[in-house]
């Protein structure tokens, strides 16, 4: 009887001491796992935060937002106008607050102009840009990134694919621009055959893609890459919009017709000349505005003489905004875009933008209701009737909330997070 009660006594004292245990635990605050840390390495256009670079710099900080997640940058600038030192090193800069690491190539940038008139294939133009290769093998050995992301089909992002490819990191290609569309207007064969096989050399299985419109995505894979592109391989994703384009006050007194962007013949340079010249011979002429860079400048100078004014260069996205804000209508008759970031802002800052179907942005414009703003451009007298006569249809708050979702910063970065880690 004894053994029995002293059994039981032992199972009571356990029973108690395991329950006191389980409330201790229940009251104490769950652990917080610790963030995933993810670093891409990543190419820009210039230290300058703009373009590309303030995309990624927002995407970073939306992602650290986060608590799963902390994004770390490394963001590579091989502007040719910073090549001045006979090294081919990095300059580093670091900011810790921001996650980001800025590497800005101090080596010589062969002209691409001159590597192209004397190579005769592919072969050479890899043995001219050697040395940047090299220069990306040692930047990428040091930083030891969990992913490369190519941002363009130039030879910089080239070089980087190549580099990265080389010593078996992951590679996410973010498909600005075509080669191949863009030359397909040369003359000079041997050019065109080189710059195909630039281009066809991001044809790789191991890589994965983000195209900004179906409209790129199809001609990739009808006439650069030839065969279908997989599921598991793709995204479509629209180019983000920033915030400052849909927080901008939109005044009320809006004057002026704008052009912005790059002066080549893919933008359709040509309907500019022609529109500006009606412009010019109407009665009740409009304020025509230009926005490009200094070449630019000089080459459309020398067409439309003193029939448009020049404004900008625009250094943030506030200040660029504030412009759009202002116009009555911008202009993009494009060729052929990969997508058109032009439009977008300008719509999202208040203004309405003319596109070309055979722009990918134009696909976000039908999405969101916009699709009497997608015109032909054929018939230039038609096209400046439409803007003169105020024919075009007002930018309503719910078109731009449509916008802001399908394109908000945002909701691209979150897209694009998620197929990096995926």
């Amino acid at each position: 009887m004894e053994e029995k009660k002293s059994k039981h006594s032992i199972q009571r004292k356990v029973y108690r001491k395991t329950r006191s245990a389980v409330r201790r635990w229940r009251s104490q605050p769950l652990a917080t796992p610790s963030p995933k840390r993810l670093k891409i390495f990543t190419n820009v256009q210039s230290a300058s935060v703009a373009g590309i670079t303030r995309v990624m710099s927002s995407f970073a900080e939306h992602v650290n937002a986060s608590p799963d997640t902390r994004v770390e940058l490394v963001c590579i600038s091989t502007a040719p106008d910073n090549a001045q030192h006979e090294g081919a090193g990095w300059q580093k800069e670091t900011n810790k607050e921001k996650h980001l690491t800025s590497l800005l190539y101090e080596g010589v940038i062969p002209p691409f102009a001159g590597v192209l008139q004397s190579a005769k294939g592919i072969e050479d133009v890899s043995r001219a840009y050697a040395t940047l290769i090299d220069a990306y093998r040692a930047a990428l050995k040091e930083e030891k990134p969990d992913v490369v992301l190519v941002n363009g089909t130039y030879i910089i992002a080239w070089a980087l694919m190549i580099a990265a490819r080389g010593l078996r990191y992951p590679v996410v290609h973010y498909y600005h621009g075509s080669l191949i569309k863009e030359t397909e207007h040369w003359q000079n064969e041997k050019h065109k055959r080189i710059m195909r096989a630039i281009e066809t050399s991001f044809d790789r299985a191991d890589l994965k893609y983000v195209f900004p419109s179906t409209l790129v995505k199809h001609y990739v894979e009808r006439n650069v890459f030839r065969h279908s592109v997989r599921k598991a391989q793709a995204l479509v994703l629209p180019n983000p919009i920033p915030k400052e384009f849909f927080e901008t006050p939109i005044p009320k007194d809006k004057k002026g017709v704008a052009f912005v962007g790059r002066w080549t013949r893919v933008k359709n340079t040509t309907f500019l000349d022609r529109f500006a010249y009606l412009n010019h011979m109407s009665k009740n002429p409009l304020d025509l505005y230009v926005v490009t860079d200094e070449r630019g400048r000089g080459k459309a100078s020398k067409v439309l003489h003193d029939r448009v004014r020049f404004a900008g260069p625009y250094h943030s996205a506030l200040e660029m905004a504030k412009f759009y804000a202002s116009m009555q209508a911008v202009i993009c008759p494009s060729h052929f875009e990969t997508y058109g970031n032009v439009a977008q802002e300008a719509v999202a800052a208040g203004t309405p933008a003319l596109v070309s179907r055979n722009m990918g942005v134009a696909e976000v414009f039908r999405k969101v209701g916009l699709d009497k703003l997608i015109v032909s451009f054929a018939n230039v007298r038609e096209v400046f009737a439409l803007v003169q006569e105020g024919g075009l249809p007002a930018v309503t708050n719910s078109a731009r909330e449509a916008l802001r979702e399908v394109a908000g910063e945002s909701t691209v970065h979150q897209k694009l997070l998620e197929f990096i880690k995926s």
